[in-house]
């Protein structure tokens, strides 16, 4: 059993030691992200008391934080490891795209390729904790496709920074972003100039959405 184990932990190491060297060819990645951004807002405080008005905990916020979500996420983990990363979305004309924004200012993250879309508002989670334990969570969002004029927009952003990266990286998370028009076109067009593309799929949507993709999760 000991040797067993003292193998594990051998080829463990051996992996690690793999996994950190190829951190540093990330550092030399030029990352385009595609996708439904989102602005993840978490309400941490405590229960004390339940509602006069329904049968529900009362939670006494204590603290606020705001985060990348979705998409924005990826394109933030891709700049930690050191990575380039361009990043198109789509948003409202919102006080959630000014925070999104900003959020992805700090992290790195340029914010210049996002599509701003009045009509549909920015994506927005707020997840309302106790302690460790997720009471309920509030989600703001449009789950439809874009218009005509914002696909049109966006599909002329791929083509504008595809020469500029490495790889295509799809997130759909379903908000829209991905008709099988948009997704088609961004990966033919990134076969035109050799361009990898990975996706990271929906469960809803359909699997010939992604058909010519590289890499698949």
């Amino acid at each position: 059993m000991y040797e067993v184990h003292a193998l594990e932990s051998k080829e463990i190491r051996k992996r690690k030691k793999k996994l950190a060297g190829q951190l540093d060819i990330l550092k030399k990645g030029r990352v385009l992200v595609v996708g439904d951004v989102c602005l993840d807002e978490y309400l941490l405080g405590e229960v004390k008391r339940i509602s006069p008005e329904a049968p529900v905990p009362v939670v006494d916020v204590q603290s606020q934080e705001k985060r990348l979500g979705l998409a924005a996420n990826v394109a933030q983990n891709v700049v930690s490891l050191g990575g380039q990363c361009r990043l198109i979305g789509v948003v409202g004309n919102d006080t959630t795209r000014e925070e999104l924004t900003e959020i992805l200012d700090k992290a790195g993250v340029s914010s210049q390729h996002l599509i701003v879309d009045p009509s549909r508002p920015t994506t927005r989670k707020t997840r309302i904790m106790a302690g460790n334990h997720h009471i309920t969570r509030v989600d703001f969002e449009q789950r439809k496709f874009l218009s005509e004029s914002a696909e049109r927009e966006m599909l002329a952003k791929v083509n504008e920074l595809l020469p500029e990266v490495d790889i295509v990286v799809i997130e759909d998370y379903a908000k829209g972003v991905f008709s099988y028009n948009a997704t088609q076109q961004i990966i033919e067009q990134a076969q035109v100039l050799g361009k990898k593309v990975a996706v990271d799929p929906h469960r809803t949507t359909p699997i010939k959405y992604y058909r010519g993709a590289d890499i698949f999760k």
